[in-house]
Order: C-alpha cells, then sequence, then structure tokens
C-alpha cells in the first residue's frame, strides 16, 4: 500500500513539472513574435496604386496633419516594425498670377445730347466703346453677366424732359464700373435738318459734262423726313443757289439750303474747280518715297494709297507719359507725341484744356470700327466717315482726335467749342493740320472733321496753314487724293 502511495504522489510531481516546462515554452514563444499595430496593418494593406492615388488628388495644402494615434509607439515588448519608404517630398506650390481687379472702361461721345421731340434716337449710339484691358471689347446683353454691359434709361422720346442713360459693365472676372450721359428731349423742334453731300469738292476738265445735283445724297429732317426740292426757300424744302460755268476754268461754289416745316435752317455748299487739262495731274504716293515711306513724317493714307500690310510704325510712344493730358493713353510716333505735350500745356496755361479720344489705331482695330459702321449705315456711308483697315490716317501714327467732353464731340459743331477754334488757329504751329478740311470731302476722301489733326512737322504745317484752312495735305503736296478706293 505504501508502495502504492509513494508511486501516485511521483506521478503527480513529475506531470506538474511538465506542465510548467510547456507553459515556460509558450510564454517564450508568444514574446518573440513581434506585435503588428494597427497603423503597421494600415500600411502593409494598402497597394502602391492606391498610395499614388491618395498623394495626387491632395494638394500640399489640403493634407491633413496627421492625428496622434497614427504615430503610436509600438510596445516595448514588440520588435521594431519597419519604417514605411518615405514619400516624395511636394512639388513647391507655383505662385498664383495677380488677380484681374481693373474694371472696364466706358467711353461715352457726350456728356448731353439734346433731340427734338419725336426723333429717332438711339442710345447705343452715344457709347464710343465697352472695352476690359484684359478681355478686349464687351458685348452689349440684357442682363448685365461676366463678359457683358447693359444699357438703362426710361427715355420717352414722345415727351420732354432730361432722361439719363446708364451704361453698366462687368468683366469676366467680376469688375464692374458705371457711365452716364443725359438725353434731353425738347419740348419743340429746334434741330434743322441734315443736308447730306456725296463730295464738298470736285475738280473737273474744262468742257466735261457735269450734273452739280449729283453731288447731293439728301436733304432730310428728324421729324419733316426727306425734304423736297424747290426753286424758291419756304418751310419744308430745299433749293439750290449758284452755277457752274464747265467751259470756264475757274471755282465755282454751289449751295443747298433748307429749312423743315418748323422754320429750322441749314445748308452746305459745293465746291467745283473747273481745271485746263494741263492742271489736272497729281503724283500717286508710290511715285514719291517720301509719301510712302514707312519712316517718313508725309506718309499718306487715303482711299488712292493703300499703307503696307500690316503696318505698324516702329517709334510709338505713350504720349501720356511724356506729360500730355487726356481721357486715353494715345499712342503716336515719338516726334508727333513730343509736339502734342509742348502744345497742350502751352495751351493749359492759356486757359483751355485739350483732351483726345483717339490716335494710333492698328489695321486690326480699324477693321473692327469699319465693319461696325457698315452694319450700322451701309457700305457707302461707312466709307464716308469711315477708313477701311489699311487706309486710315490713324494707322500712321501721326493722327489724332480731340473731344470737348460735351454735346459737340465728334460732330461738325467742335468747330465753335473753345478747342476746336484753338486748333483751327493754333495746331499749325506745333505742327499739327486739320486733315479733312470743311469742303474738301472729293481730295481727301471723307467728310469735315475738325476735330481730326495730322502731324507733318512746324515747317510743312505752318506753309499749308498759310495757303488756307481749307487747304490739304493732297493739295499742297499734289498728291493723288480722292473718294475710290485703289
Amino acid at each position: 500500500m505504501k508502495k502504492l502511495l509513494a508511486g501516485l504522489l511521483a506521478f503527480i510531481i513529475a506531470g506538474s513539472l511538465f506542465t510548467g516546462i510547456i507553459g515556460v515554452n509558450r510564454k517564450s514563444t508568444a514574446s518573440n513574435t513581434p506585435k503588428t499595430t494597427p497603423d503597421a496593418t494600415a500600411e502593409t494593406t494598402t497597394s502602391p496604386e492606391a498610395s499614388e492615388s491618395a498623394e495626387s488628388t491632395t494638394s500640399p495644402e489640403e493634407s491633413p496633419a496627421p492625428s496622434p494615434s497614427a504615430s503610436a509607439s509600438p510596445a516595448p515588448s514588440a520588435s521594431p516594425t519597419p519604417s514605411a519608404s518615405p514619400s516624395p517630398s511636394p512639388s513647391p506650390t507655383p505662385t498664383a498670377a495677380p488677380a484681374d481687379k481693373k474694371a472696364p472702361t466706358i467711353m461715352v461721345l457726350y456728356a448731353n445730347k439734346d433731340i427734338s421731340l419725336g426723333e429717332n434716337y438711339d442710345v447705343k449710339s452715344g457709347i464710343m466703346y465697352v472695352r476690359d484691358d484684359k478681355d478686349g471689347d464687351l458685348p452689349q446683353a440684357q442682363t448685365l453677366s461676366n463678359g457683358t454691359y447693359t444699357i438703362q434709361t426710361d427715355l420717352d422720346k414722345n415727351k420732354p424732359g432730361k432722361y439719363t442713360v446708364t451704361i453698366t459693365a462687368r468683366d469676366k472676372t467680376g469688375n464692374e464700373s458705371t457711365e452716364r450721359f443725359t438725353v434731353n428731349v425738347l419740348d419743340k423742334d429746334t434741330k434743322a435738318p441734315v443736308v447730306m453731300v456725296k463730295y464738298a469738292y470736285h475738280e473737273i476738265t474744262a468742257g466735261d459734262k457735269y450734273d452739280y445735283k449729283s453731288a447731293l445724297m439728301y436733304v432730310r429732317d428728324d421729324k419733316d423726313g426727306d425734304l423736297k426740292e424747290a426753286d424758291k426757300l419756304t418751310n419744308g424744302v430745299y433749293v439750290w443757289e449758284g452755277t457752274v460755268d464747265v467751259n470756264k476754268p475757274g471755282t465755282y461754289i454751289l449751295w443747298i439750303k433748307a429749312k423743315d416745316k418748323s422754320g429750322n435752317e441749314s445748308s452746305e455748299n459745293v465746291t467745283v474747280v473747273v481745271k485746263g487739262a494741263s492742271e489736272t495731274a497729281h503724283l500717286h504716293p508710290d511715285e514719291d518715297p517720301v509719301f510712302s515711306d514707312v519712316n517718313s513724317l508725309l506718309i499718306v493714307a487715303n482711299k488712292t494709297h493703300k499703307l503696307p500690310s500690316g503696318y505698324e510704325p516702329k517709334d510709338l510712344v505713350n504720349a501720356n507719359d511724356l506729360g500730355a493730358k487726356g481721357t486715353i493713353a494715345p499712342y503716336l510716333r515719338k516726334e508727333a507725341a513730343e509736339a502734342l505735350v509742348t502744345m497742350t500745356n502751352d495751351v493749359y496755361l492759356q486757359g483751355v484744356t485739350l483732351m483726345f479720344s483717339s490716335a494710333y489705331r492698328s489695321e486690326a482695330y480699324q477693321k473692327q470700327l469699319y465693319d461696325g459702321y457698315v452694319a450700322s449705315y451701309g457700305v457707302e456711308r461707312a466709307d464716308r466717315i469711315s477708313s477701311r483697315p489699311g487706309y486710315s490716317d490713324h494707322q500712321t501714327g501721326l493722327a489724332l482726335d480731340f473731344i470737348e467732353g460735351k454735346g459737340v464731340d465728334f460732330m461738325q459743331e467742335f468747330e465753335n467749342s473753345a478747342s476746336g477754334k484753338w486748333l483751327h488757329d493754333n495746331a499749325y504751329k506745333y505742327g499739327f493740320i486739320m486733315r479733312y478740311p470743311k469742303g474738301k470731302d472729293s481730295v481727301t476722301g471723307y467728310a469735315y472733321e475738325p476735330w481730326h489733326f495730322r502731324y507733318v512737322g512746324v515747317d510743312n504745317a505752318t506753309k499749308i496753314f498759310s495757303e488756307g484752312d481749307t487747304q490739304t495735305l493732297e493739295e499742297h503736296f499734289g498728291v493723288e487724293g480722292g473718294q475710290t478706293y485703289k
């Protein structure tokens, strides 16, 4: 019995020792196996493609800061976790371009416009252009949106009063600007009829047949419509005065005088020069380099002579940068710009401020203007008041238009304004001549423009002015002009 009990006790002790050894081995094995943290698991289960995708859709500025749990240290008993491959450094963020903060420019033709009661008047005719430095010319729209302009007015042409026309422009960036002008509807008809001639100057050779009435385009009143010819001037008609002897060389002046039904009068004249056969020859600009040389101050641009394709003067400067005063940046050839600075500063001391609106125009810009006139008035009238691209005096970089800032801008009435009178009497002293004088349509090819001046140098301007205030560049130098494009 004692032997049996001793054997059983020995078996129990041996089993306990075996179990302890097994437990120690299991513990040792467990302590040598690395623990896996949640972060390490996430890293090893993400494919390279997924990592690149996540990086490519998140900019450096948008990347969130790592959370504390994402950088938790491994348990002290775990083996060091292999570090992930370093991510490539983000590329430097490019510097953003400066924001467009400049509003569009709205240029109107006048501050005030008088019209007669019931007169047909398009408010859009009072706008010269709506333009943004970045977006270019803006189109009109019914509702204002980015990249357009709108016109708002309560104008009632059948009700006397003052009406405001408001032009609001917004460029494609959202910058806005506003300009206004006033339309005065007069309570009675005070506007004279318009006498429109096809040409105001005409040359013929002695003995030629000539129908003087061919010089007239129309006589029209805004209220009464087209007026009829009569032998005696009374309300609602027009008459011709003067004669031309086609067999006798000389200068003849014909007058067309008109009176509407309200008694308002107007007139226009046509000068007819009858010359002998030896007097009619003219020099084409190409026959003398001085008038076609792109570097010459006497380069000619008219309907007979086209400038070289894409011509742009090489010495254009901004006259405002040199000290001239104006409403736009007038780019002119350097000598003309310097003369303009001197002239505007001299006249300022005399109490007159000269303003200008248009100077150098590129061939492309001239095309926009001309096409707009054709769309509004047709080719015949457009050719009378605007140049086709490549034929413009403005493209020479030697011409510019002056304005008064009132209701006479770009109208023949400019001649009676303070600016118009001063320019007429003094511009030649600084080298400028009136490019399209009164009564010389058939010579220059264009209607009378008392606001358009051209630089030819002081000596030439003085000589031309001394010959009379209607003398033209073409006549002075004997250069071919005319109304027909070649």
